[in-house]
């Protein structure tokens, strides 16, 4: 199953259903949840993948896409021999959500470093310099060269 058209202008954050294996078949499938800004084979992104074998009761199921572009939603059953059926309900596809960033955070990335990866806490030291985080925060000095500091 394809949408017809790109979802959501401000791109999409969260996709959700229930599944389970279908009623009446005796083996479920694997579902695959894809992503693609258009149709053609190959552009396909893979954001989530349950499979519905032996699960007789709906069970929900969420995935984090965080794309801040319309895209094209897919789900397709990747075949094995004797492939069963899966039963999809409820399908909810939530709006992108800008991250809500901090002051410190912000004043990160616009040095290009990634809040949260080594040495970027405020009482670090990124560039090595002698100065904290913190102290290249408060003086706005790069934290990323250390010719550049308080």
């Amino acid at each position: 199953m394809t949408s017809s058209n790109k979802l959501l202008s401000a791109g999409l954050g969260t996709i959700s259903f229930w599944y389970a294996k279908y009623a009446t078949s005796v083996n479920g499938a694997e579902l695959v949840v894809e992503v693609a800004t258009d149709t053609t084979a190959g552009d396909w992104m893979e954001v989530g993948r349950i499979n519905a074998n032996g699960v007789t009761e709906l069970t929900k199921y969420e995935t984090t896409v965080g794309i801040n572009q319309p895209m094209y939603v897919r789900f397709r059953n990747v075949f094995v021999e004797d492939i069963g059926q899966v039963n999809v309900d409820n399908i909810l596809i939530g709006p992108y959500q800008a991250p809500n960033y901090s002051a410190y955070e912000l004043y990160l990335r616009q040095y290009n470093v990634t809040p949260g990866d080594s040495g970027t806490a405020p009482n670090e030291d990124w560039d090595g310099d002698g100065y904290t985080n913190t102290n290249e925060f408060d003086e706005l000095t790069n934290p990323y060269d250390e010719a550049i500091h308080p």
